[in-house]
């Protein structure tokens, strides 16, 4: 399970601190949660991660 905690330490890993302020990460693990968080326990399972990097292009525009 990955909480908000969790997803911001992802994406900065991700992007790298250089792309993306702060806010701008906090914005994605917000909108990740509302978006993703299919069960709203406030956490994502491993399947509901694996949805939003599937489908969110910019997971793969870091990615790629």
């Amino acid at each position: 399970m990955l909480g908000a905690e969790d997803l911001e330490e992802v994406i900065r890993r991700l992007a790298g601190d250089e792309r993306m302020s702060r806010n701008q990460v906090l914005a994605m693990v917000k909108q990740l949660a509302e978006e993703v968080d299919l069960d709203d326990d406030g956490m994502l399972s491993y399947a509901e991660f694996e949805h939003a990097i599937s489908k969110s292009k910019d997971f793969k525009r870091f990615v790629i």
